[in-house]
């Protein structure tokens, strides 16, 4: 059957209008909504568009747009006119892909917003990342901590990796970095007999528990963590949290300030408690900022 030019341009026509005439109007849309939608996003996550937050959240675009991208049919359209349907469909992508908006319901900022710092990284290491999530918010509020610190100071300490091993020569392992002298401690506070393979090969959110016993130690032998700092230093050098900003860790040219070298953030040859805390606030702003 042959289609007349009439026919043609009768389907171009209502494909144009469907398709083109719609843009105008869906850019305005767009501009206003783009406002509202960006400015949730970054109230929400605290921090601007080029930060951590902002790959988690064009990760999951790009991944919801080639879901949709895959969804496309163009059996009920002339192959001559695919390509008007084509532009209008990257029009809305780009316009999706930059400001997070999504028409069928893929993205609202509070689905991101739901999503536990940094946790995207534990990925490649953890199988159940959800069941380790969980345990995290429940270990956070035992200790009195917001969740992003604890998982600033866990993915500093190990990238979120409950099985590494330091790689300075320390011999730690784990979330935290468990130190031999650390394990003992806890087996004796525990009633357990761990060694460092034991728990290497702890299923992370197993692992949690004995996060959570050894951070409350210290708490309860220095106090209160009143700030990110303090987190960090209860699992580096709880001894510095007596001391003030201008107390030194380590210095050269012993072999802990070797082994700790990336934390003196002035490099002038000594890791103090000023060192560590600008760190934290150059590394994981989100968590630094997040009041107790």
């Amino acid at each position: 059957m042959k289609f007349s030019m009439g026919d043609k341009m009768a389907d171009f026509g209502g494909i144009f209008l469907a398709n083109v005439f719609k843009l105008p109007v869906m850019a305005f849309f767009l501009l206003v909504k783009s406002a509202t939608v960006g400015f949730d996003f970054m109230r929400q996550t605290g921090m601007p568009w080029f930060r951590r937050e902002s790959v988690v959240f064009f990760r999951y675009v790009f991944r919801k747009l080639k879901e949709t991208w895959q969804n496309i049919s163009f059996k009920n359209i002339h192959f001559e006119w695919k390509w008007v349907a084509v532009t209008a469909g990257g029009v809305s992508a780009i316009a999706f892909v930059f400001i997070g908006i999504d028409f069928q319901g893929f993205y609202s900022p509070g689905k991101i917003s739901k999503r536990l710092y940094l946790i995207e990284n534990a990925d490649p290491y953890i199988e159940d990342t959800g069941k380790f999530e969980e345990k995290v918010v429940e270990v956070a509020a035992t200790l009195d901590v917001p969740p992003e610190w604890l998982m600033a100071v866990m993915y500093s300490e190990s990238r979120l990796n409950p099985s590494v091993i330091n790689r300075r020569g320390s011999g730690a392992t784990g979330l935290i970095q468990f130190m031999v002298p650390t394990v003992r401690e806890l087996n004796d506070r525990l009633g357990t007999n761990y060694y460092m393979s034991d728990i290497r090969k702890m299923e992370a959110h197993d692992q949690m528990e004995l996060v959570r016993e050894y951070l409350q130690t210290v708490r309860e032998r220095y106090g209160e963590y009143d700030s990110l700092t303090d987190l960090y230093l209860a699992i580096l050098y709880p001894k510095a949290l007596e001391y003030g900003t201008g107390y030194t860790l380590y210095s050269k040219p012993t072999k802990m300030y070797n082994q700790n070298i990336g934390l003196d953030e002035n490099k002038d040859g000594s890791v103090t408690v000023s060192d560590i805390s600008e760190r934290m606030k150059r590394l994981f702003p989100t968590a630094f900022y997040t009041p107790k």
